[in-house]
């Protein structure tokens, strides 16, 4: 199983009507991207959290994330 917020993300963006490039964002454009980071952020930590007790091996993609962070994420599971 994989856990990335990334992926929620991406579709979060895409059923918002944001525009591809992230370049051109109004600021009206950039307060929802925010809105839908954290969106994204709980639907994969839901998603963590449904997965830990299953016994299969569980990724989490937390690329540029903090080792804090992820050293949290890695007791949660033990």
């Amino acid at each position: 199983k994989i856990v990335n917020s990334d992926i929620s993300l991406e579709w979060l963006k895409k059923n918002s009507g944001l525009p591809e490039d992230m370049n051109d964002l109004t600021k009206e454009q950039r307060s929802t991207l925010g809105k839908l980071q954290h969106q994204s952020r709980q639907i994969a930590k839901d998603k963590m959290m449904k997965y830990r007790g299953d016994g299969n091996g569980v990724i989490i993609d937390g690329t540029g994330g903090s080792i804090k962070v992820m050293e949290k994420q890695v007791q949660e599971f033990t």
